[in-house]
């Protein structure tokens, strides 16, 4: 199961990219300190961060924003947020400017985070 949503965005499958979407979460490397081409090197920048914080224990990225359309973004153009969200398999908030991602877990699917979404909701009644 993938994410769902939207048209077409050019870049692999794994990073599940979006059109007017942004997803929120903790920022792991600020936009402006990050800035990339296109929304591939976005969600590439995203996976190669999780390796690394991974393997030294930081907070790893699972979602990236990324900023490409020159008129609404300005100064913004090609920044690139790199977050950690508790479910990035939920699609995120609608938003003129950005097109966002998300990198799921090797071996994990959307279905999954959202099976452990709904056990978590029926534990708490």
């Amino acid at each position: 199961l993938r994410l769902s949503g939207g048209d077409a965005v050019a870049a692999p499958a794994q990073c599940h990219a979006r059109y007017h979407s942004e997803y929120d979460g903790v920022a792991v490397v600020w936009g402006d300190k990050n800035v990339v081409a296109d929304a591939a090197a976005c969600c590439a920048s995203c996976e190669a961060h999780a390796t690394a914080a991974t393997a030294e224990g930081r907070t790893a990225c699972n979602a990236w924003v990324f900023c490409g359309d020159a008129k609404a973004c300005g100064s913004k153009l090609g920044h690139c947020w790199l977050k950690h969200t508790q479910d990035p398999s939920l699609p995120g908030h609608a938003s003129h400017m950005w097109t966002a991602g998300a990198i799921l877990p090797p071996g994990k699917t959307a279905l999954d985070f959202r099976i452990a979404a709904r056990e978590r909701r029926a534990a708490a009644h």
